[in-house]
């Protein structure tokens, strides 16, 4: 894992592979108090002073991908249940990460600018750490750890690949934690690029492999994950 950010006097931060460490030893330590229900969740973000904005998408995005993530599986005859399971959870490290800052002396004055591109390195990693610690299942802890590839050491992951899909369609349709693009339409027929300099971004080369993944183009199923975020009122528009 890559650093992507450095320590200054004026306004400390954390580096990626530091965090990751502490991170590490933190879940674990025996000691370890076991996190994090979706209240517990919210509580660490007030605690870590996380914008309210990226509280409110991180929740609304997990609950839209569980739903759209299922919808693509029942679509593949792939396990639907265990693809809503995943989607719940696959960005609960984020919040795994906001406690270890939350807890250290100091860390919450970090500023969240400057702490969320270190969150967004190792939250894959962390949401793996967790299912670890929770005792989850085998295969779904190798799908949390690793969401973010549809190909793992060689092997293609169709529920990794369904994840990716699902988080992609579901920022498209507002539901992502990065603010949904302006030109976004249900019949459109391309995906629209994830601005990676932003949070929980998706290269457009693992959105494709995805799709082939899968065996499922985002076009044939962009109108009905639309209209089933719509529906569950996870949407957020851009006027």
């Amino acid at each position: 894992m890559t650093s992507v950010a450095a320590r200054h006097t004026a306004a400390p931060t954390f580096d990626a592979a530091e965090l990751t460490r502490i991170l590490q030893a933190e879940l674990a330590s025996p000691s370890c108090r076991p996190p994090l229900l979706p209240a517990v969740a919210m509580e660490v973000m007030e605690l870590a002073q996380t914008p309210e904005w990226f509280t409110e998408r991180l929740n609304r995005h997990a609950t839209a991908t569980a739903h759209v993530a299922r919808l693509l599986c029942k679509r593949r005859g792939l396990p639907g249940e265990h693809a809503f399971m995943c989607g719940l959870l696959h960005d609960i490290g984020f919040s795994a990460a906001l406690l270890i800052v939350a807890e250290r002396e100091g860390s919450r004055s970090v500023p969240f600018p400057a702490l969320a591109p270190v969150l967004d390195a190792v939250h894959t990693d962390a949401s793996g750490l967790l299912a670890w610690l929770w005792k989850l299942p085998t295969p779904l802890a190798d799908v949390l750890g690793s969401h973010h590839d549809g190909v793992v050491d060689g092997q293609a992951r169709p529920l990794n690949a369904a994840l990716i899909l699902a988080e992609q369609l579901c920022w498209e349709a507002g539901a992502g934690v990065l603010a949904p693009p302006r030109d976004a339409d249900s019949d459109a027929l391309e995906s629209p690029d994830q601005p990676l300099d932003g949070i929980d971004a998706n290269w457009a080369t693992s959105v494709e492999k995805a799709e082939e993944i899968v065996g499922l183009e985002a076009r044939a199923v962009r109108a009905d994950a639309f209209a089933l975020v719509e529906e569950l009122g996870l949407g957020e528009r851009i006027a």
